[in-house]
């Protein structure tokens, strides 16, 4: 058996709560993760009635049939997927070995559980949709935001010049040029 945490009703953290759960098996093709770290999204605020989370971080504890990548005590991170596969929120999750990844030895477990999501979005806009090429400009409204901070580096890495954000205060502008290394004027 090991704990989730399921969400009862919309509302706020009161309205979390602690299940036991049978602790998943991981079938041909998938690991069993000890969760580290997740990520807490707004958009699943809307959702009740069961384990949410779509992004994990963590160690993995057991390697399904078919799996060569990976072995017990590597460090990963993971998208689990949409639908009845969103489980973070647990102490073990399993996940298909194509949706994770080795956890980059520089960041920590915190820190790469924030990842997958904006990742994969930052990933799809700039690259499958807007198609961007070396050269191109680029505006990225909310830029300082983790969204917006995550397509700015994704632009300066394909050669997009000028790449110009909005900064909504002395804050957010302060992220844009001090951390992201945007010019003032863009």
């Amino acid at each position: 058996m090991m704990q989730v945490v399921e969400v009862a009703r919309r509302g706020g953290a009161e309205d979390l709560h602690l299940e036991e759960q049978e602790e998943a098996q991981p079938g041909p093709g998938q690991l069993l993760i000890k969760v580290k770290a997740v990520s807490i999204h707004a958009f699943e605020s809307n959702i009740q009635g069961r384990v949410l989370g779509y992004d994990v971080a963590g160690i993995v504890e057991e390697v399904g049939s078919g799996v060569v990548d990976f072995k017990v005590g590597d460090e990963v991170w993971s998208y689990l997927g949409g639908g009845k596969d969103n489980h973070a929120y647990a102490e073990s999750v399993c996940a298909a070995a194509e949706f994770v990844s080795r956890k980059p030895v520089n960041l920590s477990f915190v820190e790469a559980a924030a990842v997958p999501t904006l990742g994969i979005t930052a990933y799809e806009a700039v690259l499958n949709k807007a198609r961007l090429e070396a050269g191109q400009a680029v505006l990225v409204p909310g830029g300082s935001g983790p969204l917006g901070s995550m397509i700015i580096q994704l632009c300066r890495h394909c050669g997009a010049s000028p790449i110009l954000a909005t900064a909504g205060s002395e804050r957010s502008y302060r992220e844009l040029t001090e951390h992201l290394g945007l010019s003032p004027e863009h």
